[in-house]
């Protein structure tokens, strides 16, 4: 025992995340009930919803009468998933917080499991597992997932970091994760985050010389339906929507990089971060968010500076965008015809 702390039992906080998800809360908080694990606090936060979500949450919280502690946070206005995540990951009373959407499922036997491995190493950070797929009705779609939701079509990934040959990079997809409540005193922005924090967390932990680890087994069932945050399901989109689509993520990395600036400036092993990387992928980004307001000529020059740097990715994105405006580029808004015909 130190400071009135079991080592070998600590203190688990599960904190489920929910936001407008009141067709699924329910087996979520169920579920979260069910864990064998003791000692152990329930948070149930709920971020400003505009449906029963949060009713839900109080009502069965107050019924419950299980060994669990459990208690019920609802933000004061819709704060975003990164942003929800941060700010009650550190009230959780909690050594490790387990975190949990509204719209999954945890497997009783999750937390001991993440649990059992922090327990192997002190650096470790960050445990996740695999992961079953089911559909809104809770059918199964696949089992025993290893491989983090979206890392396949997103194969050209930058990490910005320059890690040793023997640390392992890892990718943490935030609906299996658990944390090591110390990462919450990280100097994480204060300021509103767009981005993912399952992106911003796997940074932080290796910018502070920490690590990574998994566990194969399933813990839980993530549920693939069209109102989650994040949908992988392959969807058929205009021109126009796939490049509304296209600007919407542009934010949301333009938002990952400054705060993953910001954390580099307090990071224990600034020596591991990319600086150069970064940078140029924020002077790509903004670039292609301006793109809509760069007059014709200006356009060309930077099309051209592009391909003199040999930056070819985004050569290619301004070449066909180089005429119209946003959303309907010229000649963006012919592309989807075009594949079809190819396709025949």
């Amino acid at each position: 025992m130190e400071g009135g702390r079991n080592e070998a039992r600590p203190l688990v906080t599960l904190a489920l995340f929910a936001y407008n998800q009141d067709r699924f809360i329910s087996e979520a908080i169920k579920s979260a009930f069910s864990q064998e694990y003791e000692p152990l606090e329930i948070i149930l936060s709920d971020d400003c919803s505009s449906d029963a979500t949060f009713s839900t949450m109080k009502k069965m919280a107050d019924q419950y009468t299980g060994r669990h502690k459990v208690m019920i946070n609802r933000t004061p206005y819709n704060m975003g998933v990164a942003n929800h995540v941060i700010s009650v990951c550190r009230k959780a009373r909690g050594d490790i917080v387990v975190v949990a959407a509204g719209d999954d499922i945890s497997y009783k036997n999750r937390v001991a499991m993440l649990v059992t491995e922090f327990q192997k190493d002190e650096s470790i950070y960050c445990v996740t597992s695999g992961f079953d797929v089911i559909d809104e009705n809770e059918n199964y779609i696949s089992t025993n997932n290893q491989i983090p939701l979206g890392l396949k079509r997103n194969k050209t990934r930058k990490n910005f970091l320059k890690l040793s040959k023997d640390k392992k990079f890892k990718v943490i997809q935030g609906s299996t994760a658990s944390y090591k409540a110390a990462l919450f005193s990280f100097d994480f922005p204060k300021e509103p985050l767009l981005c993912a924090e399952d992106n911003l967390f796997n940074f932080a932990i290796y910018a502070n010389g920490k690590d990574i680890a998994s566990v194969s087994a399933p813990l839980i069932a993530y549920r693939q339906h069209d109102g989650a945050l994040s949908n992988f399901k392959e969807k058929t989109l205009t021109a126009r929507d796939s490049e509304m689509a296209t600007h919407t993520q542009l934010e949301k990395s333009e938002s990952l990089l400054l705060a993953m600036k910001k954390i580099a400036e307090s990071a224990s092993q600034q020596d591991v971060v990319d600086y150069p990387g970064i940078e140029n992928e924020l002077e790509s980004i903004r670039v292609r968010l301006k793109w809509n307001n760069t007059k014709l000529l200006d356009r060309f020059r930077l099309t051209f500076l592009s391909l003199l740097r040999q930056d070819f990715v985004l050569f290619r994105w301004q070449i066909i965008r180089f005429g119209g405006a946003f959303p309907d580029y010229v000649p963006q808004k012919y592309l989807n015809p075009i594949k079809k015909y190819l396709k025949k």
